[in-house]
């Protein structure tokens, strides 16, 4: 079952094989084989080749499958017409050749070359192909570097645009963070006085501490003062009763000079005591009127302090609604940022002609930037190598069954067969031609011959004109009856199978 479908596949008939040697049959298997495998690998390499091109699984399948098959009938007519060459390199004649042998040599290898050279190109085209997947990965990666130097122009205008955009954010930000600021500073707190009511009020506090400072001093005055008044007191006493407390009392009683003396000392202190009680009373006054001028500035500063807070009230709410005026800029601005940075990209990618990416990328792009590639300083030499290595590579593979076929197909009972049947097909219908054509001929002469004997007079041209005809026709007549009579007998012969011979010719050299 194997071996018919490889026969078929090579395009051999199963009859006329059966015949032949076993070596004809191991051949036609060989043959068959090899471009079943030569199918394999073009759709093999066109199914993997496609992949970057078409996504569908199916359509891939599809299309490998019919250029496999186109590759295969190809090969497989290459090979079928080879039969009539029997070999290129095998020749089975005589050393020395002919001129028409000559001429049929190299119309021979003339058809070689064109049909080597096809197979060539195809092969050419299938492995250029199978380069491009096989690099799919760098290719797409100069694709897409290619593709940013080219939009380098346009991204770098969008990255301006944005990095505008972003200062222009940062410095609606830090105006709001300053305003926060002078919002959270330059409203607390008790504000500074007025410098003529605090130069009066340091005045006060001056005074104040020069009365108290005085008043002081007099305290202490008083204290010891008293402290006199009672001693001389004292000694009025001892003296008026004769007591001796101290070494300068008398001891006498009565009052003399002694007790004199400590009266009018202790009269005298009295008298200072009591003016130190009324510098003190005025002290006291004193300090009253500076109580009383000093509530006067801190009530002025007050209401001084209460007019600023009411203005600072209204500057604090002017500056609330000009923060919160900048905080919905700055939210308005940021939720048109991305519409704006878009409308520009799309407005550059008119007008600049950008180049979208793309998973699919067409040939011509993926062969340019292969090319490119392989002309790279650094590896465009290793590329190149590997490129004719794949090359010929699948050159190999495709070209092998057709140049085994064509250059080194052996002696074949087969190829004798096929071509002596076909030289007799075609001599069977160019005899069968001829006999028809010379057996319509002859049957006009020999009516025209009865007709003759018939009359009772021969026809005899009157003119020179119409003499020539007769006389063609009677030459005509001649040859064909000499034809008939040198030809030699044809025996019949029975064919094989009935795919061999025609029905028409069989019955016709029977």
């Amino acid at each position: 079952m194997i071996q018919r479908f490889l026969h078929f596949v090579a395009g051999v008939d199963r009859n006329t094989l059966a015949s032949c040697p076993a070596t004809d049959k191991m051949w036609a298997t060989h043959l068959g084989l090899s471009l079943l495998l030569s199918f394999t690998v073009v759709f093999g390499v066109t199914l993997h080749a496609t992949g970057y091109m078409i996504e569908s699984i199916s359509t891939r399948l599809l299309v490998a499958l019919v250029v496999a098959m186109t590759v295969l009938m190809f090969d497989r007519a290459l090979c079928q017409s080879d039969w009539f060459s029997q070999g290129s390199l095998w020749s089975p004649g005589p050393s020395v050749q002919t001129a028409a042998q000559a001429r049929q040599s190299v119309w021979r290898f003339m058809r070689i070359a064109v049909r080597l050279t096809l197979s060539l190109g195809l092969a050419w085209v299938i492995a250029m192909f199978l380069e491009l997947a096989i690099f799919s990965g760098t290719i797409s990666d100069k694709i897409e570097r290619d593709r940013v130097a080219a939009n380098q122009p346009i991204f770098d205008k969008i990255g301006q645009f944005e990095a505008q955009l972003d200062a222009e954010g940062e410095r609606r930000r830090a105006k709001i963070v300053e305003l926060e600021a002078v919002m959270r500073t330059g409203f607390t707190g008790s504000s500074a006085l007025d410098p003529a009511l605090a130069a009066r009020s340091d005045a006060i506090d001056q005074q104040l501490k020069m009365i108290d400072q005085r008043e002081a001093e007099l305290r202490t005055e008083l204290k010891q003062i008293d402290e006199s008044v009672q001693q001389y007191a004292a000694d009025m006493v001892a003296e008026e009763f004769g007591q001796k407390l101290r070494p300068t009392n008398s001891g006498k009683p009565g009052t003399g000079p002694r007790f004199e003396f400590a009266k009018r000392q202790r009269q005298a202190f009295e008298a200072q005591r009591a003016a130190r009680f009324a510098d003190i009373a005025q002290l006291d006054l004193r300090r009253a009127q500076l109580r009383d001028a000093q509530s006067q500035v801190a009530a002025e500063a007050q209401a001084i302090r209460e007019k600023e807070r009411a203005a600072f009230e209204g500057q604090r709410e002017a500056l609330q609604i000009e923060i919160n005026t900048a905080r919905a800029d700055l939210k308005q601005f940021e939720a048109t940022k991305s519409e704006r940075v878009e409308e520009l990209r799309n407005r550059l990618y008119t007008e600049l002609n950008y180049q979208a990416k793309t998973d699919a990328t067409d040939p011509l792009t993926r062969i340019a930037a292969y090319q490119a590639l392989k002309n790279d300083p650094k590896d465009g030499a290793i590329m190149t190598l590997f490129s004719w290595m794949t090359r010929f590579f699948i050159i190999f593979l495709e070209v092998v069954p057709v140049v085994a076929k064509i250059f080194f197909s052996p002696p074949s009972v087969y190829a004798a067969k096929i071509q002596a049947e076909v030289q007799r097909q075609r001599r069977n219908i160019v005899l069968g031609a001829e006999a028809a054509d010379n057996g319509s001929k002859i049957a006009a002469a020999a009516e025209l011959q009865a007709a003759a004997e018939a009359s009772d007079f021969i026809l005899v041209p009157k003119t020179l004109a119409e003499q020539e005809p007769f006389e063609e026709r009677r030459k005509m007549n001649r040859r064909v009856a000499n034809r008939r009579a040198e030809r030699p007998k044809i025996v019949s012969f029975r064919p094989r199978s009935a795919k061999t011979l025609p029905s028409r010719a069989v019955s016709m050299r029977a």
